[in-house]
């Protein structure tokens, strides 16, 4: 899976591609994001092509909240469909997650982190 990727403020960007996140896909995007994060302490992950996730996609996402923690970074999400957010909402994502509404927020959080 391609996943663009930039970097701002030495805080990782992670894109995630404009498909489904979903029991088909969730081990490959799983897969392709662990490698980019290795030496990141502070990741966004940007969700805002996703329109669609389920219980696979989630616990992918989840994973690698748990890694980047592991490691003893920040993670944080942004651009969730309404789709999206009403799982996260049904999970209460929000206890785990830090979850912003757009790019520019997520970064700012990350800088106050610091």
């Amino acid at each position: 899976m391609q996943l663009q990727t930039e970097i701002t403020d030495n805080v990782l960007i992670i894109q995630a591609p404009p498909v489904d996140l979903d029991a088909s896909n969730a081990e490959e995007f799983k897969g392709s994001v662990a490698p980019l994060i290795d030496g990141h302490s502070q990741v966004i992950l940007n969700l805002q092509d996703v329109g669609f996730m389920d219980s696979a996609g989630l616990g992918a996402v989840i994973s690698v909240y748990r890694k980047v923690k592991l490691d003893g970074g920040e993670f944080r999400v942004y651009g969730l469909s309404p789709e999206v957010s009403a799982l996260f909402d049904l999970v209460r994502m929000q206890r785990l997650f830090d979850i912003h509404k757009d790019k520019e927020s997520a970064l700012k959080s990350t800088l106050v982190n610091r």
